[in-house]
């Protein structure tokens, strides 16, 4: 299949009939064509032009299941030339691509938040790997979105620097197919690491994924892939995406999500791993350069398994790996409808502080943020109250306990994806302590050169850490008090369950033991992923070098 699209001579895209919006969305793309700068033209003829009348034009050209297909992922990368045809009217890929550019650059912050691509934008095993990432929340935008991934892989093909098996499977794993096999043969010809998986169509769906994953966690050494497993959620499954009401609960923790792959409604309800910052910050590299040592092991299906239906798969991963810590209490719950203190009502009334008097709502709305974040604050200088209230931190300096918490709950990034800088220490003092602890020598003036008044002042100087952290409100997550400082996990981990660092596994993650049959090791479910700040830049690989840490292997069912 590879070999008859990269040796055409064209390769026609269908976009099906013409229609009268899909004509006058042709025709700004052939005007555009015949300038030596198509993107500058789009942009200039889009600024003219009403929103309905963009996403008319725009849309109705991108939002094509076409898109969406398995197999075009394969001959859109390989095509020597591509041309889009609309019934009779026609033009080259790269003038499509340099519209939706366009838009990508005038609308951006009506389809995703700045600093942040799309979930679909994914680098597994890559070097920009974060924690949690919300659903896409409108259909026509991932169409669009579709679109870049398209020629970005078709770019890197070109460059023949093709993309690895673990990526291809994060960007296009919700891409359209009858066979559900397809989404994995698809993607073969166009990988560089996976050339001795073979398409055998004899091999059930399970199979298929399962060689997939072990080529990922055994050849390349990669987990990664844990950061899109569905983890406790797996019930979810079982309520939304499972077609019989037995099946879906009965695959293991460590699956990533694009093992089902049924519908969108799974993927807004069920996966919320990861995202990638584009800015300029490290990337997070917990287990430092260690490659997984790591199998995965089938079990065969009970006769119970085979009574109840088809479906229903057990394997286990066994990994290497260290116990940094264990969680111990739940701090703040994160949402996109609140941020929630989750301290007993006692601790609550022992650590509650006056509200901040300087944040009003009409300011933080002329800042961009939003009205009720004076309630967010709140929540967390109680939270910070405890925390520097703790053992663990009893006779410290609490502005020296307060970077890994400030740092953990923006996740180490700004809100354009930089790293956070040493001078949001100074900024989450103001939101502790108030302004009087603004530095003297920051003057803010308006746009028209005069000075801010004092509470504009104040909400000036916190606003790009505020940012940062209102961007997260869109996942669904929670900090904890653990062993080893401030953790952010996903929703639902809890107390006494483990903090893992496995090796091959760029970020920390979070699993509940289980009953342990085997004392040569650790019987876990894994629960999802989290945020450490001390340890998620590969300072456990001197803990492993000097002894002062042991692996020990766990086997995750």
């Amino acid at each position: 299949m590879r070999d008859i699209y990269s040796h055409a001579d064209e390769v026609i895209v269908w976009l099906g009939e013409s229609t009268p919006t899909k004509r006058a969305a042709m025709k700004l793309l052939r005007t555009a064509s015949q300038h030596e700068r198509p993107t500058s033209c789009f942009l200039q003829d889009i600024e003219n032009l009403s929103l309905p009348s963009q996403q008319k034009l725009v849309f109705s050209l991108f939002n094509n299941d076409y898109f969406r297909r398995a197999w075009i992922i394969q001959e859109i990368a390989v095509a020597s030339k591509l041309r889009i045809f609309c019934g009779s009217d026609s033009t080259s890929w790269e003038v499509a691509v340099a519209c939706l550019t366009a838009w990508k650059e005038t609308h951006s912050p009506n389809y995703q938040r700045p600093g942040i691509l799309d979930p679909f934008d994914i680098v597994l095993g890559g070097n920009q790997v974060s924690i949690i990432s919300p659903p896409p929340r409108n259909g026509r935008i991932t169409l669009l979105n579709r679109v870049a991934e398209l020629d970005s892989n078709r770019r890197a093909v070109a460059g023949r620097n093709p993309m690895a098996l673990s990526t291809l499977l994060q960007v296009h794993w919700l891409a359209l197919a009858t066979d559900p096999r397809d989404r994995i043969f698809a993607l073969l010809g166009v990988s560089r690491d996976c050339q001795e998986m073979k398409i055998d169509y004899k091999l059930s769906t399970w199979d298929v994924f399962l060689r997939a994953l072990r080529h990922l966690v055994e050849d390349r050494g990669d987990l990664d892939m844990l950061i899109c497993a569905t983890g406790h959620r797996y019930r979810y499954y079982l309520l939304y995406a499972a077609p019989t009401a037995v099946v879906r609960p009965k695959c293991p923790s460590w699956m990533p999500a694009f093992y089902w792959m049924n519908s969108y409604d799974m993927w807004e309800r069920c996966h919320e791993d990861p995202y990638k910052y584009t800015g300029a910050a490290r990337p997070f590299s917990a287990s430092k350069g260690y490659c997984a040592r790591a199998t995965i092991v089938e079990h065969p299906q009970s006769r119970m398994d085979m009574i109840l239906g088809q479906g229903l798969h057990r394997a286990t991963l066994t990994a290497v790996g260290v116990i940094i810590g264990e969680l111990e209490a739940p701090l703040i719950y994160i949402s996109t409808r609140s941020v929630t203190s989750l301290l007993p009502t006692s601790k609550l009334e022992r650590y509650a502080k006056p509200k901040p008097t300087w944040l009003d709502g009409r300011i933080l709305e002329k800042f961009g943020l939003p009205s009720d974040l004076s309630e967010w604050i709140q929540v967390i200088r109680i939270a910070f109250s405890y925390v520097v209230s703790l053992p663990l931190y009893r006779g410290q300096d609490p502005w020296v306990v307060a970077e890994p918490f400030w740092r953990t709950l923006v996740w180490n990034r700004t809100e354009q994806g930089d790293e956070a800088p040493d001078e949001w220490s100074s900024v989450f003092r103001v939101i502790i302590g108030g302004p009087e602890h603004i530095p003297p020598d920051y003057a803010p003036v308006t746009a028209e050169g005069t000075s801010l008044k004092p509470s504009e002042r104040a909400t000036a100087y916190v606003t790009p850490f505020l940012r940062a952290f209102a961007k997260l409100r869109e996942t669904e997550h929670e900090l904890h008090v653990s062993s080893v400082g401030p953790c952010m996990t996903r929703s639902g981990a809890a107390s006494k369950e483990s903090i893992c660092i496995f090796l091959g596994c760029s970020v920390p993650v979070i699993v509940r033991p289980s009953r342990t049959l085997n004392p040569n090791r650790k019987d876990v479910k894994f629960v999802g992923t989290a945020y450490v700040h001390t340890f998620m830049y590969g300072s456990i690989a001197g803990l492993i070098e000097t002894g002062v840490v042991e692996t020990a292997t766990f086997a995750i069912s």
